[in-house]
């Protein structure tokens, strides 16, 4: 019987050191390969599946999509059936999941630069902002972090945006009007 150190993934489900004899019979008698995913590409199939089908799954739910979507086995012409199951997922996950995929699509960004401490700097800034047609989901004005300069404030802005191209276009917006964004 195979037993590894610790495990590491979202994915509870499967998460396990050591299968059970039954089970290790059973995959050692039937099954021809295991084919390995990570936790992004189980993140991607579950945003996937939320976005398209308005399923939920739990992670270990949803490995055999993945593998499928992120092309880990060549079953071209093949029937294939996958199985979805569980929806045991934790809401702090999932609502990371979401996050991590809209930022990588382009549709969210967090963006930090730095103004002048003074009534109408942020009004000023959100004007630049809005120019470009992007939503703003929340915003953090800090004056007293340390390492900001005294008369200075630093300012985080969660953007909901349509594309990276449209990413590019807001950054390269405030940069014309003498702000420095910083992507983070």
């Amino acid at each position: 019987m195979i037993e590894i150190s610790s495990t590491s993934t979202f994915a509870d489900g499967i998460a396990i050191r050591r299968p059970g004899k039954l089970a290790f019979e059973i995959i050692r008698r039937y099954v021809d390969d295991i084919i390995i995913v990570d936790d992004e590409e189980i993140a991607g199939a579950i945003l996937m599946l939320l976005e398209r089908s308005k399923l939920v799954v739990e992670g270990a739910g949803a490995v055999g999509l993945a593998s499928l979507i992120y092309r880990k086995t060549s079953l071209t012409g093949a029937n294939t059936a996958v199985v979805l199951s569980g929806g045991n997922i934790d809401v702090n996950i999932l609502s990371i999941i979401i996050e991590r995929g809209l930022a990588k699509s382009g549709r969210y960004v967090r963006l930090r630069t730095t103004l002048t401490d003074l009534p109408g700097s942020l009004q000023k800034l959100l004007s630049v902002v809005a120019q470009t047609h992007a939503n703003v989901i929340s915003i953090n004005h800090d004056r007293i972090k340390p390492g900001i300069p005294l008369k200075q404030a630093e300012v985080q802005l969660d953007l909901e945006t349509r594309d990276q191209e449209h990413i590019r276009e807001i950054v390269s917006t405030l940069k014309k009007s003498n702000y420095l964004p910083e992507i983070i």
